[in-house]
């Protein structure tokens, strides 16, 4: 059996922290926008039905059922429909000024660039695939600091095919020349993460920073620190 020697993660909320950044963004735009009075809501209650919104429309993406001139046309317009405010509303640059800030906040998950320099350091080959939008992940990695650790970047709207599919994982394989008993991948996603990965018999790990149960398919791992990881391959 070949040794590991190829690392593929998961982006958001694997290794960048999307609900620290969102949040961020949002209490700016929250603000700037004076959108208490807009949508007669503090910012907790506004930022929940942002989440909110936020998951469905990616649960929708991911099951082809929206596209991204969709997510962002109606993002605002459900959060504030979700507090009861009138979606007619939502000042027009809104969601220009999220996806033009979000992406530059730094924060990532705990213990990450520390997890990053050892795996590089010990000679693992690191690459992302990510359900993300090209430009919005690789502004993420860029303003995180974190993109010189990667030696290839694949995502869903370059190769036409979203996780679990498994031509995304295959696309990322060929890219990287690395074979499948040479690959791992490491997401926090059951559904887009391990089951893609199961799919092609390729090995995962289970970022479940919560502890939740779950069960896992035959072969996969569960960590809860992104510092278990070199313990795990």
């Amino acid at each position: 059996m070949k040794k590991i020697t190829h690392l593929f993660f998961d982006l958001d909320h694997t290794l960048w922290d999307f609900d620290t950044n969102s949040r961020q963004t949002l209490l700016a735009l929250y603000a700037t926008h004076a959108l208490q009075e807009r949508v007669g809501a503090d910012f907790e209650a506004f930022f929940r039905a942002f989440q909110k919104t936020t998951q469905g429309l990616w649960q929708a993406y991911n099951d082809n059922q929206i596209d991204k001139e969709g997510i962002r046309y109606a993002r605002f317009r459900r959060v504030f429909a979700l507090l009861e405010a009138d979606p007619d509303t939502v000042p027009v640059d809104l969601e220009s000024q999220y996806q033009h800030l979000c992406p530059r906040q730094p924060a990532l998950m705990p213990y990450c660039v520390e997890t990053l320099e050892k795996l590089a350091n010990s000679g693992f080959h690191l690459h992302i695939i990510t359900n993300g939008f090209e430009k919005t992940q690789r502004t993420k990695l860029k303003y995180s600091g974190i993109l010189p650790f990667f030696q290839t970047v694949v995502t869903s709207e370059c190769t036409g095919f979203k996780k679990p599919a498994p031509e995304i994982f295959w696309h990322a394989l060929q890219k990287s020349n690395c074979q499948i008993e040479e690959a791992l991948m490491i997401g926090d996603s059951l559904d887009s993460d391990i089951k893609g990965a199961s799919l092609i018999a390729m090995q995962s790990l289970f970022y479940n920073p919560q502890r939740q149960t779950f069960i896992l398919p035959q072969g996969a791992k569960s960590i809860h620190c992104l510092r278990q990881i070199p313990d795990n391959i």
